[in-house]
């Protein structure tokens, strides 16, 4: 595994998880929408190292 995927589970989708387990108000939301963001940059950071539009893509707009 790259250390790029690590960073996205360990800043994105175990943080999802925490905030879903814990029952304050609103943190429903911010699991469901960090999980989906974690998805994406997982998707990208796939992506990236096989097709030279998505690398233009993320250098584009990041």
């Amino acid at each position: 595994m790259k250390k790029s995927y690590l960073k996205i589970y360990i800043l994105t989708i175990i943080p999802a998880a925490i905030f879903f387990m814990s029952n304050l108000e609103g943190s429903k939301e911010a699991a469901v929408f960090l999980l989906f963001g974690g998805f994406f940059l997982t998707f990208l950071n796939w992506k990236k190292n096989s097709d030279c539009r998505v690398k233009d893509f993320i250098n584009r707009v990041f």
